[in-house]
């Protein structure tokens, strides 16, 4: 249900400015804790939430969640049922059949008026079969649109900590490691503010880091996903203009892109941290930041999603 609770969020910050309506709706039988695989899952449904809040520009997107039994003799294992639906423009039968083709458009007009909605649905439907589910979509011209996940699912007892870190878990988890600095790892710095960007970079490069760097978020972005670009870590300021770091991360979420995630805030305002986790990061800090603090975060964001592996790298599923 938390993870629900962050796609919320991460609908009104897409819908801000347009003046739609965000609704959650969770049925009393959606379980608190579930088996599953997070990350998948939530990019299942931010891309679905991000297109029907693209595809809509009046009334309202919702999403619903309910949870149907399977085996009348182990009541552990259900079907989690998500629904995403839409007020917006709607699809004809023969647009909706290629809805999940890439690349494909409602029509030239709507590409016009939307921009393409390019490897997302795709993206979804194989993330959803590799999670042994399904996904069915409907639609009525003028109507809106409905998307519809089945996933077969397991209740799990509470075992797992948050997945946001301010800091001090990862932290402690560098410090008691054998490993030194950040020798060898690539990572993407995105930050619009020149001495900011000389500064960290410095801090990384003296750690031993490979440091490639990115002036706003579009850029990030690009590098990423235009340029097929592949990272171990990826720290981004979240206040940057053109493209902020907030729509940036969840926009690479979307896409697939798993890399670890670091954000930076300006300032600790009530509330950043659940921004930040919403969007899709990992784990955040405030500026300034210093050198021994900044290689700590990265040093234990990078063993904690990389420990039984030579390298994290960003995959898009």
């Amino acid at each position: 249900k938390a993870l629900l609770e962050e796609i919320r969020t991460s609908m009104a910050i897409r819908a801000e400015g347009k003046g739609i309506d965000c609704k959650l709706v969770i049925a009393n039988d959606v379980p608190e804790l579930i088996s599953s695989d997070p990350m998948r899952l939530r990019q299942i449904l931010l891309n679905l939430v991000g297109n029907a809040v693209k595809f809509t520009n009046h009334g309202s997107v919702t999403l619903d969640a309910s949870a149907r039994a399977v085996d009348a003799k182990d009541a552990s294992r259900i079907d989690l049922v998500l629904r995403v639906s839409d007020t917006g423009c709607g699809m004809e039968e023969d647009q909706l059949a290629k809805v999940f083709q890439p690349f494909t458009q409602a029509d030239t007009s709507t590409t016009r008026e939307y921009g393409g909605s390019g490897l997302g649905l795709t993206i979804c439907r194989r993330l959803v079969e590799l999670l042994g589910g399904r996904v069915e979509a409907y639609s009525q011209v003028g109507s809106g649109s409905e998307f519809v996940v089945t996933l077969p699912i397991t209740r799990a007892a509470p075992t797992s900590p948050p997945r946001i870190d301010d800091g001090r878990r990862l932290t402690e988890l560098a410090a008691n490691s054998d490993h030194r600095g950040l020798e060898g790892l690539e990572f993407l710095l995105a930050e619009d503010g020149e001495d900011n960007r000389r500064l960290l970079s410095h801090f990384l490069r003296r750690a031993g880091a490979v440091v490639t760097l990115a002036h706003d978020g579009q850029e990030a972005y690009d590098r990423i996903l235009e340029q097929g670009e592949t990272y171990d870590l990826i720290i981004m300021d979240m206040q940057m203009p053109r493209m902020d770091g907030y729509v940036a991360t969840s926009s690479l979420r979307a896409a697939g892109v798993t890399t670890p995630i670091l954000a930076l805030t300006a300032h600790a305002m009530r509330g950043d941290a659940e921004r930040c986790l919403a969007a899709g990061c990992d784990a955040y800090a405030t500026k300034p930041i210093g050198a021994k603090k900044l290689t700590a975060l990265c040093h234990g964001l990078w063993l904690q999603h990389g420990a039984d592996q030579a390298s994290i790298k960003n995959r898009v599923s």
